[in-house]
């Protein structure tokens, strides 16, 4: 699964900008210049991993200049990263509550 995740992400991104933090987590730098090219290589990189079998949830953030903090780039894909696997798991999708008594 990591490998199809990795394989769809370098797809869109390239291979030198696509970085494994660890477990499931990656980091990607794009140096895309507007950020409707950043929000195409993001959609290409929502259908590679697609076409593999897979979903990932993605914090993406667009940055025009180093004004901001690495931390709070950071902070900011983590919180939507989150969002949208709060969302993923919303309903049928919950694999969570397997093994907990219903309510």
């Amino acid at each position: 699964m990591i490998i199809d995740v990795a394989n769809g992400l370098m797809e869109a991104f390239g291979s030198e900008y696509v970085f494994r933090l660890g477990g499931d987590e990656f980091v990607i730098y794009s140096f895309a210049g507007t950020e409707e090219e950043f929000k195409d290589q993001v959609g290409l990189a929502r259908a590679a991993i697609k076409r593999r079998g897979r979903s990932a949830s993605m914090g993406a953030v667009y940055v025009t200049d180093d004004s901001r903090k690495r931390e709070e780039v950071r902070a900011a894909a983590d919180a939507l990263m989150y969002r949208e696997k709060e969302e993923y798991y919303k309903g049928r999708n919950d694999r969570r509550i397997w093994g907990q008594a219903p309510n």
